[in-house]
């Protein structure tokens, strides 16, 4: 791994540069970007740095380097899962590309339907690899992957550690949701903003890696700054995705609300299919009608510009539908969607969640101005 192979953070890297030469070196920094995908290779290149240029880093070898992560119980790790359960599955996707998602992740572990998190068990993991002595007297680098999916118990566990930490220790709390840490955590850590990677950067690299121009652009467009998701929509141009679907049913079922008695059954069955999905695929679908909403409202306000395709894949024009997102309802869109996110997180139950949403959306939407 080159600096170069960093998209878009290059800036930082000098900066990383300067304050090691200059022994400026935070005891524990959070790493925040737009997507939890671009946190890892910079947090591994920072690493790298740190540890005089060690190429061990890199391969995931260097004793005084340690990772955690979120993890579940698999059909093969019952009970009291750790990271070090899952270390092999861990070294064999980043040395694969380390870019890759939360959803990538879960796959490659095989959790299923089931929440990942970061807990007591894990806090305890870190705080053992941190209490002892560097095996070869330089930093050691703890580096959190997914810090956002710290639960409470495992949080205030590793608030001693990062207020009290070890002699020549770098934390590195990796993270897309900066609002989901710990307020007392993230006023203890210098915070790191990631700039999204250009469009031109993404489609640059996926070139490279073989994508047609046309192909590679498109979906570097969609891509909101994140590699992995770029990747995937590069390999599925010709597909429909799930989440378009969803998101077409559930706006056309809520448009002929008023038109059609049986609407309201139909958006209750459309709920109960949303709410059969898992946790983190559930947040994901939110966040892509969220995505397409306000792409409506740019429509609407003529910056049409900004948005790639003003006609999705399956057909469904956005230009049609921008006149129904507008200043009357587009904060309560946003909000009632943004507190969908949040009460996924809390648990809450899925089918009556997604059955409010969708009569709420269906309600904004005939809003009269």
């Amino acid at each position: 791994m080159q600096a170069t192979d960093i998209l878009g953070q290059q800036s930082l890297i000098q900066k990383f540069e300067q304050n090691i030469a200059e022994n400026r070196v935070p005891h524990a920094q959070i790493f925040h970007g737009s997507a939890l995908t671009e946190t890892l290779p910079l947090a591994l290149y920072y690493s790298y740095l740190l540890l005089n240029k060690d190429e061990r880093v890199l391969r995931l070898d260097h004793p005084d380097v340690h990772f955690s992560f979120p993890v579940n119980t698999t059909k093969e790790i019952k009970k009291n899962p750790l990271c070090k359960d899952f270390i092999s599955h861990w070294r064999s996707l980043v040395q694969s590309s380390a870019y890759f998602s939360l959803k990538d992740w879960s796959e490659a572990i095989g959790v299923e339907n089931k929440s990942l998190k970061i807990g007591v068990d894990q806090a305890q993991e870190i705080f053992a690899s941190l209490k002892l002595k560097s095996f070869e007297g330089n930093y050691k680098v703890m580096i959190i992957w997914g810090a956002d999916l710290i639960n409470v118990q495992a949080a205030n566990k590793l608030l001693k550690l990062v207020e009290e930490p070890p002699q020549k220790t770098s934390i590195i709390l990796c993270t897309n949701k900066l609002d989901s840490i710990l307020k007392t955590i993230r006023s203890r850590c210098q915070l790191v903003h990631l700039s999204a990677p250009q469009p031109e950067i993404i489609r640059d690299q996926l070139i490279n890696e073989g994508v047609e121009s046309k192909n590679a652009f498109s979906s570097a467009l969609q891509s909101e700054g994140s590699l992995s998701l770029a990747r995937a929509l590069s390999a599925n141009l010709d597909q429909i995705h799930p989440f378009e679907t969803a998101f077409v049913d559930w706006m056309r079922t809520a448009f002929m609300a008023k038109k059609d008695s049986k609407s309201g059954k139909k958006l209750v069955d459309w709920s109960e299919k949303i709410a059969a999905l898992n946790k983190e695929d559930q947040t994901a679908f939110l966040k892509y009608s969220l995505n397409i909403i306000r792409k409506a409202l740019m429509i609407n306000y003529k910056s049409e510009f900004l948005v790639h395709a003003s006609v999705l894949p399956s057909g469904f024009d956005l230009k049609k539908f921008a006149p129904f997102v507008n200043e009357h309802n587009i904060f309560e869109l946003q909000e009632l969607i943004e507190n969908g996110i949040y009460e996924i997180k809390r648990n809450a139950n899925a089918k009556m969640l997604f059955a409010h949403i969708a009569l709420q959306t269906t309600r904004l939407l005939h809003q009269k101005k």
